[in-house]
């Protein structure tokens, strides 16, 4: 039986990862990976072939001027997996506020 799979990232907020099969019998799953600063990994179940995946980016922090940052971006995608692979997933980081130097955003990989 084809099942289908889909894996929601939140990057840079909590990457959700919403993991959802699909035939008629199986009920829809979600699975939600936070930061934590470094890759984790998830492993497709037995299966499943195709996974979707939606990654929510963090926004941008304030200027030093007092300016907001730029907003988060919504990125989706359907994927052809194979069951046992292992997806490497990198949460981001929410992006620090500007001072008088440059500084750096969050964790990015």
């Amino acid at each position: 039986m084809r099942r289908a799979h889909r894996l929601l990232a939140l990057a840079a907020l909590p990457l959700v990862a919403a993991v959802a099969a699909s035939p008629a019998a199986a009920a829809p799953q979600q699975q939600l990976f936070t930061y934590t600063g470094g890759p984790q990994t998830w492993t497709v179940p037995v299966g499943v072939t195709r996974a979707s995946f939606e990654l929510h980016g963090a926004g941008g922090g304030a200027a030093v001027s007092g300016g907001d940052g730029g907003a988060g971006a919504i990125v989706r995608a359907t994927l052809t997996v194979t069951p046992g692979q292992q997806l490497t997933l990198v949460v981001g980081g929410l992006g620090g506020s500007g001072a008088a130097a440059a500084t750096a955003g969050g964790f990015n990989g």
